[in-house]
């Protein structure tokens, strides 16, 4: 039996072969009534709560002590803190794109950060526009 590549089981790559056991493996789980997909989802939408409330007990435990009411870490906490109790699929989403930025902050380590240390080096240099009269 050949899948609809027209390559045989035999002829084809282990990525095609991959790629068709995939292909088979939705087209029974269309055929039933989902349960072991319907189970899957429900795990992994778990799994991600549990990981958010983790991140955000971890956050919140880390709360400066003595933080006026403009300091920028006590004001990003009460954000998440109104996000989990308002809208907790949008902090699902929010903490994921955070991740994501993070991770793409520590795969290029000498690139943004040194670039903006250098610009307010050089404002620091330069004198202060309209000085006197």
């Amino acid at each position: 039996m050949s899948d609809t590549t027209g390559v045989g089981p035999e002829d084809a790559s282990p990525l095609a072969a991959l790629l068709a056991h995939i292909r088979e493996q939705s087209r029974r789980g269309e055929g039933d009534d989902g349960g072991a997909q319907q189970e899957l989802d429900y795990f992994r939408a778990t799994w991600a709560r549990l990981g958010v409330e983790r991140k955000v007990s971890r956050a919140l435990a880390q709360a400066p002590q003595n933080a006026g009411p403009l300091n920028s870490h006590f004001l990003v906490l009460q954000a998440v803190k109104q996000m989990r109790t308002i809208s907790p699929g949008y902090l699902e989403h929010f903490l994921s794109w955070i991740d994501t930025l993070l991770w793409l902050e520590q795969a290029d380590p000498g690139g943004r950060p040194a670039q903006k240390a250098a610009a307010r080096a050089e404002r620091k240099r330069k004198p202060a526009r309209g000085g006197g009269g």
